[in-house]
Parts: structure tokens; sequence; C-alpha cells
């Protein structure tokens, strides 16, 4: 009996070979190019309407391969993808130049690896099953999203698809509801549904469509796909349900937000402008406290509610006794200014142990009250890789050996999701790039944070994209809990983010200066994502290996 060739399989015949294969490296770079890059670093909104084409060359691609093909045209746009936007990498630490660029290498492959798995798993489903691409893309490049985003050397959800979309005013309202993921499936979405339309443009041509689109949208065309896959039609219908529920709730919740009754207070937010990888020797912890007080003096001046310095703009360790000097220097700065004020100091915590006197080591943030006392304080959970530890001991003992170059002293991660107390107000610091993991501020927000201070050091990092794509993640965190995010930088930026993601200007790059910035919080607000947290996301991410498992375990039809 004679079988019709699909569009797709038509569409490769009319394209060239070695058009095909770079299809999924131009995916890489039209994706790498969706964020501030080494081309645009800045907060351009132009950069994120690319993510919604840039993945049609890769869909175009997988859709004429099998699963071992797809796994490797995934792995190939992941690699490209992760060595574009994590280029800046190799400026962690100048006194360990081959150690960066292996740290560089390390992630862009683990990262390729997730989108090759992605690839190729999406594939096999569709294959076996015979879902649509439109409906099983989405649910794969979530799925492996999340995964890579807490399970890759203790979670690295830098880069995910939603967060292109910082800059677009509407979509990434969606986060409050539906989080970063959310945002990835529509992203992803449209692109496979561009590809579809490419595939049948390349193989038919213009003339094909003002028959065939008519014919798509009839409600009869869909009431028969329906009797003929009713588990498929009732899994789309679902989706689209909870879709507009969820839009809906966004809306209600968005209403309810401005009419919330809020409490307002003036914060000041230091940025130092201080070289930290110089040698900390006394000079320089004198030539730093004394820039920071100058600032701090001239911040009270204008009479803010609270002041927020970088991290790393303290010299010393507070509560270490041969640090006392700058840990006393320090309290009676606060005490004069009399104005509460939150900073990031390393806290050794001393332990008895079998072996003699040991002590922890943290990344800690300390709220000093206005007599220079501590009010409390909040030991970094999310800890960088290979920046303030090496994951697995063999990898450390490898880098030791064969890289002999000096492996930095292990922090430990804190355990406690502490949010400090303010006046009536609860606010949860986060240290460097801690607020781009939705985890960690679900956690925090549920135990009622309703302001995040977001507080880093990106000096090391230079003039490269880096800070922009730190900054442009922090949007989410933001308006998933409608919280203003108030981020004190080094060198910058140093900017109020509102629970709507817009980002306030900047201070200068690589200027010391302060900022001062009107805040607001509601006491008793909680969005949808505040109770819920990645409930949608989750959910398509059991619904996708849960497809899988079914591919699996039936036969590959004929």
């Amino acid at each position: 009996m004679p079988t019709s060739t699909p569009p797709e399989k038509t569409a490769a015949k009319n394209v060239p070979s070695w058009v095909l294969w770079a299809l999924a490296p131009l995916s890489g770079i039209l994706l790498m190019l969706s964020w501030p890059n080494v081309w645009v670093a800045s907060f351009s909104a132009v950069p994120g309407y690319l993510a919604w084409v840039s993945l049609v060359p890769f869909i175009y691609l997988w859709r004429q391969s099998g699963w071992r093909g797809a796994f490797v045209q995934g792995w190939v746009l992941g690699f490209i993808y992760y060595l574009g936007i994590l280029s800046w990498i190799t400026l962690i630490n100048r006194d360990t130049n081959v150690s960066n660029q292996f740290t560089w290498l390390i992630f862009s492959v683990c990262g390729a690896f997730y989108m090759g798995l992605f690839s190729a798993t999406s594939k096999f489903v569709s294959e076996r099953l015979r879902w649509p691409d439109a409906l099983v893309l989405p649910l794969g490049w979530v799925a492996w999203e999340y995964l890579r985003g807490h399970v890759l050397f203790g979670g690295w959800p830098w880069g995910s698809l939603g967060h292109t979309q910082y800059s677009n005013v509407l979509i990434r309202q969606i986060a409050a509801t539906a989080g970063v993921g959310g945002i990835s499936f529509l992203v992803a979405w449209v692109n496979v549904i561009l590809a579809q339309a490419l595939a049948r443009v390349v193989a038919s041509g213009w003339g094909a469509w003002p028959g065939a689109w008519p014919q798509a949208v009839k409600p009869a065309a869909w009431r028969a796909k329906w009797q003929q896959r009713p588990v498929l039609g009732s899994v789309t219908a679902l989706l689209v349900t909870l879709w507009v529920v969820l839009l809906g709730v966004g809306a209600v919740e968005a209403v309810m937000f401005v009419r919330a009754p809020q409490k307002h207070f003036r914060v000041a937010l230091l940025q130092g402008n201080t070289d930290t990888t110089a040698r900390w020797d006394r000079a320089y912890k004198t030539s730093l406290l004394d820039r920071m007080q100058r600032l701090h003096l001239q911040a009270v001046a204008q009479k803010p509610a609270l002041i927020i310095w970088a991290e790393s703009c303290f010299p010393g360790i507070l509560d270490y006794p041969s640090e006392r000097e700058w840990e006393d220097r320090l309290r009676g700065l606060v005490k004069t200014g009399g104005v509460p004020t939150l900073l990031t100091s390393n806290e050794y915590v001393q332990e008895n142990n079998a072996d003699g006197q040991g002590y922890h080591h943290y990344n800690s943030s300390f709220l000093l009250g206005p007599a220079g006392e501590t009010l409390g304080r909040y030991r970094k959970i999310k800890l960088v890789p290979f920046g303030e530890y090496i994951p697995w001991e063999i990898l450390k003992k490898f880098l030791h050996a064969v890289v002999r170059e000096p492996i930095p002293v292990d922090f430990e991660p804190g355990h406690e999701y502490a949010s400090l107390v303010f006046g009536d107000l609860n606010l949860s610091p986060l240290i460097c790039y801690e607020d781009h993991f939705e985890e960690l501020g679900f956690q925090l927000a549920r135990r009622g944070a309703r302001l995040f201070a977001g507080m880093a050091n990106d000096r090391w990092a230079g003039t490269s994209a880096m800070s922009y794509q730190h900054t442009a993640m922090s949007v989410f965190l933001a308006i998933e809990h409608r919280v203003y995010m108030a981020k004190a930088n080094m060198t910058g930026p140093t900017c109020l983010i509102d629970p709507w993601g817009n980002i306030s200007r900047p201070l200068p790059y690589f200027q010391e200066g302060f900022k001062l910035e009107d805040v607001a919080y509601t006491p008793n607000y909680r969005t949808f994502f505040t109770r819920f947290g990645n409930i949608v996301v989750f959910s398509f991410l059991i619904l996708f290996f849960s497809l899988l498992a079914v591919a699996f375990a039936v036969r590959k039809r004929a």
C-alpha cells in the first residue's frame, strides 16, 4: 500500500548535507546570542527575542534523525552554547589559569551532556509513542533543564532557556506561577511550531499553506484526532487547561498585589569597587576599610533605614579572635552611624574533634544593629563549585597532582534557611550567585522573607558579560515572590529589581559609590509560586519521564 512521505523527510532531500550538519552549531550560537554575551554585554532587550527562533535550526534537523543522532546533535548544541555563555569562567582566579580552563571545559561538557540526553530521550519518546513534537520536545527540555539545575554540581541553573526573557515585560510575569521552567516550556514550544512550519515550507513551498492552515484549525479535525488517540488528546487538553488556569491565577494575583497594603523604607547599597584579587595584607585591609567607612558615613547622612554592603567589602573575619582589631573598628563604625547594616564576612566556627582543634569555614552574612551588635547571621547554602569548593575529593587530588596549581580551602555550605529580622520585615541575604536558585528563594520566601538582599563580588569577571547574566537571572526571583531584590555588587551592577522585574539604573561600573533606593514590601502577600514552588515544572518532569518509561515498555511500532 503506498505511504506518504512526512514533510520533514521530503524537506531533507531539498537541503544540502553540509547545511544540515551546520544546523545544531547554528542553534548553539543563536542561543548563546540570546544572552548578554561577549558582543552584547549589557541589559539590551534585543538578544532575548532571538531565543524564540534560536532552536529552529536544531529542531529542523532533530525531526529527521534517530535518537542516537539526536543525542549527538543535542550535545553539539549544548557544548557550543555553554562554551559561549560561560567563557568568563577563565577569569575566576588569575593564579589558577589552567584550572580555570579545565573548569570551563568541565561545565561546558556536562551541560552539553544534559542537552544530549534531552534530545535523545525526547526523540525516543516521539518515535516510540508517536506523540507530537510540539508536546514532547518542550516537556523534555523542561525536565532535563530542571535536573541540571538541581543535580549538576549540587545544582547549576545558570543559562536556563526561560532566563533569556528577563527583559520581556509580559512573558517574565509567568514566573510568578510557573517559574522559569514554565517560560522555558513556552519558548521551546514556539520554536517547535516554527520548525514544523519551516519543514513544510521547504518541502512543499508557500503554496501549501493556504489550504493546510484552515484544515488544521477545524474543530472536526481536532475531534477526529482525539478519538483516534484519546490518551494524547486528554493530556493535551489537560496541559491547555493548566496554562489557561495558570495565566488566570497570575492575572488575579497581580491585581491583588497592586491593591495589597505596602510598607516603605529607604535602603543604601554600597559599591566598594576594590581589587579583591590583591594581596590581603595590612595595608590593603586598612585601605579597604577606610574606603568603606567613607562610603558608609556618606550613606548615613542620607538617613536610610538599612545599609547593605557588597560582598567582600569587609576585610576582617567576624567573631574570630585574631581579627578583633578589624571587627572592633567595623562595629564602632556601625554604632557611629546608628543604621542597621548588612554585610558579608568569612566565618570560622571552632570545633574540638578527635584530631584536636578544628574549624568549620563558612561564607556568611551578618546583620548588625544600630549599636553594632549582631542581630542575625546567614551562612551561604549554595557554594560556587571550583570557586568555593572542589566537587569530589578525587577531582581535588587530580587537579593538585596534574595541574599543579594552588587549590583553595573549601568552604562548607550552611544548612539553615535563615531570614534576618529587621523591624517587622524578614529579609534574606543571598550571597554571590545564590540569587538565581529558585528552590533556595522558595524556601526562604515560604519562611517569611519579603526582601532579598543580593550581595556579590563580580570584580574578578572584569568587563565580561558575567555580571549582566548574573543580574538578568536575579530578575526572576523577585517576580516569583513579588518582592524587591536589592543588589549590592563590588564593582557593579549595584541596583534594585522591583517585584515586576524592572531593573533600576545601576551605579557606574568600576566606580565606588552608594545608591539610595526606596523599597516597599507587603507583609502578608504570597504568590502561587511562594505557596507551591516549582509544582508546575515538577509536573512536567513527572509527565515526561512517565512517557519515557512507557516508551521503553512498548515495542517499537512499525
